[in-house]
Protein backbone atom coordinates (compact mmCIF):
# COMPACT_ATOMS: atom_id res chain seq x y z
CA UNK A 1 0.00 0.00 0.00
CA UNK A 2 1.21 3.40 -1.21
CA UNK A 3 1.28 5.84 1.72
CA UNK A 4 1.45 9.59 1.14
CA UNK A 5 5.21 9.34 2.32
CA UNK A 6 6.17 6.89 0.04
CA UNK A 7 4.63 8.88 -2.63
CA UNK A 8 6.65 11.65 -2.10
CA UNK A 9 10.18 10.25 -1.33
CA UNK A 10 12.75 11.51 -3.35
CA UNK A 11 15.74 9.33 -4.53
CA UNK A 12 18.77 10.97 -6.02
CA UNK A 13 20.90 9.83 -8.79
CA UNK A 14 23.43 8.21 -6.29
CA UNK A 15 20.88 6.87 -4.67
CA UNK A 16 19.40 5.36 -8.01
CA UNK A 17 22.25 3.48 -9.08
CA UNK A 18 22.15 1.41 -5.78
CA UNK A 19 18.46 1.20 -5.63
CA UNK A 20 18.04 -0.29 -9.56
CA UNK A 21 21.41 -1.99 -9.55
CA UNK A 22 22.12 0.04 -12.98
CA UNK A 23 25.07 1.78 -13.81
CA UNK A 24 24.48 5.90 -14.44
CA UNK A 25 25.44 5.34 -18.33
CA UNK A 26 22.64 2.86 -18.47
CA UNK A 27 20.53 5.39 -16.95
CA UNK A 28 21.46 7.76 -19.15
CA UNK A 29 20.67 5.53 -22.13
CA UNK A 30 17.67 4.52 -21.04
CA UNK A 31 16.21 8.20 -20.32
CA UNK A 32 17.33 9.16 -23.79
CA UNK A 33 15.34 6.27 -25.39
CA UNK A 34 12.25 7.92 -23.10
CA UNK A 35 12.70 4.24 -21.42
CA UNK A 36 12.81 5.33 -17.76
CA UNK A 37 11.16 7.39 -14.93
CA UNK A 38 11.19 11.12 -15.16
CA UNK A 39 13.70 13.40 -13.65
CA UNK A 40 12.13 15.75 -11.36
CA UNK A 41 13.87 19.21 -10.88
CA UNK A 42 14.39 20.19 -7.46
CA UNK A 43 16.50 23.45 -7.89
CA UNK A 44 18.35 25.16 -10.29
CA UNK A 45 21.25 22.35 -10.36
CA UNK A 46 19.28 19.41 -8.47
CA UNK A 47 17.21 16.81 -9.64
CA UNK A 48 15.75 13.27 -8.33
CA UNK A 49 12.98 10.76 -9.00
CA UNK A 50 9.88 10.00 -7.17
CA UNK A 51 10.39 6.48 -5.61
CA UNK A 52 6.96 5.80 -6.19
CA UNK A 53 7.78 5.92 -9.88
CA UNK A 54 10.83 3.85 -10.24
CA UNK A 55 9.19 1.07 -7.80
CA UNK A 56 6.49 0.67 -10.80
CA UNK A 57 9.18 1.33 -13.48
CA UNK A 58 11.13 -2.04 -11.97
CA UNK A 59 7.26 -4.09 -11.11
CA UNK A 60 6.69 -3.34 -15.22
CA UNK A 61 10.64 -4.94 -16.39
CA UNK A 62 9.63 -7.64 -13.87
CA UNK A 63 6.48 -8.51 -16.01
CA UNK A 64 8.35 -7.77 -19.52
CA UNK A 65 11.62 -9.33 -18.73
CA UNK A 66 12.15 -13.36 -18.69
CA UNK A 67 12.99 -14.91 -15.49
CA UNK A 68 16.39 -16.02 -14.93
CA UNK A 69 16.75 -19.18 -13.48
CA UNK A 70 19.74 -20.01 -11.63
CA UNK A 71 20.93 -23.87 -10.48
Amino acid sequence: MQTKANYREIIRPKELQNYTGLSRTTIWRLEKENKFVPKIQLTEFSIGYRRVDIDRWIDERAKQEPTIQTT
